[in-house]
């Protein structure tokens, strides 16, 4: 496990254990620092940002999962905790 983002990622496993399985749009909006704000540095910058510092902590899982859009359907990758299943 890489230190790049370590704070942003334990409070994303914090943020799964509470609320159970989320979307990476859903954690990259939802995980907070501390103090409740947004995180400034070390934090991912988008969805592929998320996936990328996710995908080496051994204590996250994924899976692809089916979304309905307006115009056709699309896979997201959603994140559960791999004590969890």
């Amino acid at each position: 496990m890489k230190s790049k983002g370590r704070r942003w990622r334990q409070r994303a496993y914090e943020y799964l254990k509470e609320h159970g399985s989320a979307t990476s749009s859903m954690l990259l909006r939802n995980v907070k620092n501390r103090k409740g704000l947004t995180f400034y540095r070390g934090a991912p910058r988008n969805n592929a940002h998320v996936f990328q510092i996710m995908r080496g902590d051994k204590r996250f899982s994924r899976k692809k999962v089916m979304v309905k859009g307006t115009l056709s359907n699309y896979e997201v990758v959603e994140w559960g905790l791999v004590d969890e299943e």
